[in-house]
């Protein structure tokens, strides 16, 4: 923060300016490209236009804040895109407009963006992505592969979410989208993959993305990392009386049986940060099946992992649930249940045994390997089993498992989020770093799924890893090897 924006925010915070005052400096911090003095500003300008309409505002808002909408595209020669761009407050909102606010405020233009409730259609990945990952099946089939790029690491990841606060996620490939809405083509090259919240919409004191990324050309795609959690659902496997999530598998945690799922399903935002001497994480947390259907309790919270913000290791979002009731057990013969209730045994989800630390594949192995691989992903909301074959000749598909779904697999990392966990207080994000992600398609309340690979050519079986959340088509999985040496510390 340079000595310029010290000045200005000490100013605001002690003397009163009238609006043409603050426009004016505005515009001339524009001019001479004070990106910290203009952050301020802007951000003064929207905070008085949330105070003067809170009470219309509240009710459905997501996000709010200042931007400009990049004209680069429209650029005469020596213009600059901040110069000659609209000024904008973003306002992310749920359900339709309200229309008691203007049309402008301070010389800035409201942009209103709706969001489909998560029941509906923002669980879809945007047009654009949808088209890379057909782009991307069409060209590895039968195949799949695997993308990996040591150089885009947790540091790397770290600078570009500290100069860009509406980066959701940082991604290599191998596919490149140009010009999309346009004369929209796909190029097989490498890249590295950068989501934002709304590509084209710059956030006011912040540059561009960069071009490239180590030397990897960038390409910039829209999506919004979220959680995948939800509130209470018909469907729904395990949960609280407030949320719901997935059992991901069954784990051995010193000679007692437990599950494994996400600790953001079971935990609220004030529990998963809070310090280690906090009460908080002496509470008491029941678990229970399907929670919507009766207050059924299957076990208790005893372990919970929920690691972020390290750029240097693999951040983890874990919890274990001990199995306490009598009325609950492990049959090895009826692991999975599909849309008909067919029972999938354990062999079927490539395990020697029920639990997943018995038996599971390395981070290494998944993200090197260029074996074939079939791997079951079965989500409480999903509703069926789906299997991502790489085989030409997959053979049988276990019993009720769906067939349809079966296509070459995606698999990339490292990956590295911003992912939004929403609260009754409001959303805050949490840096996810060294994940994978995958082509499989979750909904919510599928956050703690496992990824099986029930068969290679390498004849490596197991899970994988869990998926904690997901963004514009892609899953965001924790390698299992990562979560089980967090359990063991």
């Amino acid at each position: 923060m340079n000595k310029m924006s010290m000045l200005c925010r000490w100013l605001m915070s002690n003397f009163s300016f009238d609006q043409n005052c603050l426009t004016q400096v505005l515009s001339k911090s524009y001019e001479i490209g004070y990106n910290d003095t203009v952050k301020a500003l802007s951000w003064k300008i929207t905070r008085e236009f949330y105070k003067k309409y809170e009470q219309s505002l509240k009710k459905n808002i997501i996000d709010i804040y200042p931007a400009y909408q990049c004209q680069c595209h429209n650029l005469a020669q020596g213009q600059k895109c901040l110069l000659v761009s609209k000024k904008l407050i973003v306002i992310e909102c749920i359900g339709e407009k309200r229309d008691v606010t203007p049309y402008t405020f301070w010389n800035f233009k409201l942009s209103y963006f709706e969001n489909s409730k998560k029941d509906k259609s923002s669980m879809k990945p945007q047009y654009e992505m949808e088209e890379i990952l057909q782009k991307i099946s069409h060209l590895s089939e039968p195949s799949s592969y695997s993308i990996f790029l040591p150089a885009l690491d947790g540091y790397v990841a770290s600078s570009l979410f500290k100069k860009h606060r509406k980066l959701s996620l940082i991604c290599p490939s191998t596919i490149k989208s140009s010009g999309y809405g346009q004369k929209h083509t796909i190029l097989a090259c490498k890249c590295v993959q950068l989501f934002c919240h709304r590509k084209g919409i710059i956030p006011l004191g912040e540059n561009h993305f960069p071009r490239n990324i180590v030397g990897i050309p960038t390409d910039i795609l829209q999506g919004r990392g979220q959680f995948a959690s939800t509130k209470l659902r018909v469907g729904d496997k395990i949960g609280t009386t407030t949320q719901q999530g997935t059992l991901g598998g069954f784990y051995d945690y010193l000679g007692h049986k437990c599950f494994l799922t996400c600790a953001h399903v079971l935990l609220g935002i004030n529990e998963l940060t809070a310090p280690l001497d906090d009460s908080s994480r002496n509470r008491q947390v029941d678990v229970m099946l399907d929670p919507q259907q009766g207050q059924q309790m299957c076990g208790k919270l005893i372990r919970r992992i929920f690691s972020y913000g390290d750029p240097s290791s693999t951040s983890v979002d874990a919890a274990l649930v001990l199995i306490e009731s009598h009325n609950f057990n492990i049959d090895q013969k009826d692991m999975i249940r599909v849309n008909n209730n067919a029972p999938i045994t354990c062999h079927c989800l490539g395990l020697e045994s029920p639990f997943i630390n018995h038996n599971y594949c390395g981070n290494s192995f998944i993200c090197s390997t260029n074996s074939n691989i079939s791997i079951v992903a079965a989500g409480a909301f999903s509703q069926f089993a789906t299997e991502y074959s790489s085989l030409k000749n997959p053979g049988k598909v276990p019993a009720n498992m769906d067939s349809a779904h079966n296509q070459p697999l995606i698999r990339a990392h490292p990956v590295h989020g911003a992912i939004s966990l929403n609260s009754s207080t409001g959303s805050q994000d949490f840096l996810m770093y060294n994940q994978m992600v995958m082509n499989i398609p979750l909904k919510d309340g599928d956050s703690g799924t496992c990824i099986y690979i029930t068969k290679s050519t390498s004849q490596e079986t197991g899970c994988v890893g869990m998926a904690n959340s997901f963004c514009s088509g892609y899953s965001i999985v924790t390698p299992l090897d990562d979560i089980i040496r967090a359990m063991n510390r």
